[in-house]
């Protein structure tokens, strides 16, 4: 389903996102019959996001007022449900990204995630010698690293293969021996925020039931300091089979 946004969608977002935020009681939000359908689906994406924590813990410490969006036709509920799913998705990734999660605890809560879902199936590949490049970036850490992946089987097409999503999951980055200054290295749990947006794309996809066959590739590891940690001129051997030469611990 396709939706066209608004040309002001960035202002609407500007406007009642610390509105949303600022709510102290539960609020009933009226969406009257004669808005676009483009702007019903930007409204309520807005009030979903804008009212949600930071964390599925902060979720529970500290409840947000409930928003209760009262729409006027059926096209708004369809649009309104529509959006839910996708926003749904975008929080699980916001919930991932921000959590404090060795690569251990990232793999455990994906696979708790898609546990009672069966078109989608999880699985963890301990990182091997032969990747080098991943083992490298993890050999400093207490946590060794993995990849995990998750395939959703929504439709096979054996001409075109199914389609692949990288994310990068590095679950906190020192910088390693080229160690980040303060300043920087504070929200580095944020590294793995890539990982954490194919999770919730993959999410979604499914919830969907959408047509299409998706395999998500999650490279998960914590780049850390201590004795095995990797070192700068360090020769690594890659899974391609390319060498390289590493310049810089933090890149």
């Amino acid at each position: 389903m396709l939706y066209h946004l608004p040309a002001k969608a960035a202002k609407i977002r500007e406007t009642l996102t610390p509105a949303v935020r600022s709510l102290t009681r539960d609020t009933e939000v009226v969406l009257p019959a004669e808005l676009p359908s483009g702007t019903v689906r930007v409204l309520m994406q807005t009030l979903y996001l804008a009212n949600a924590p930071d964390t599925a813990q902060k979720s529970s410490d500290s409840p947000r007022p409930v928003l209760i969006p009262r729409l006027s036709t059926p096209e708004h509920v369809t649009v309104a449900k529509h959006v839910q799913s996708l926003t749904r998705g975008s929080l699980i990734a916001r919930f991932l990204g921000n959590e404090r999660y060795d690569p251990a605890q990232f793999s455990e809560a994906v696979q708790g995630l898609f546990r009672d879902t069966p078109q989608v199936s999880v699985t963890e590949v301990p990182a091997t010698p032969e990747m080098g490049l991943l083992t490298a970036v993890g050999q400093g850490a207490s946590v060794p690293p993995r990849l995990v992946v998750v395939e959703y089987a929504g439709a096979a097409d054996a001409a075109s293969g199914p389609v692949a999503l990288v994310g990068k999951g590095i679950t906190f980055d020192t910088g390693g021996i080229h160690l980040k200054p303060s300043g920087y290295i504070e929200d580095m749990y944020l590294d793995k925020a890539g990982a954490a947006a194919v999770v919730g794309a993959i999410w979604t996809l499914q919830q969907l039931s959408s047509p299409v066959h998706v395999v998500g590739v999650l490279a998960l590891a914590e780049n850390a300091i201590g004795a095995r940690a990797v070192k700068p001129s360090a020769l690594l051997h890659s899974l391609h089979g390319r060498t390289v030469e590493v310049g810089n611990t933090d890149a």
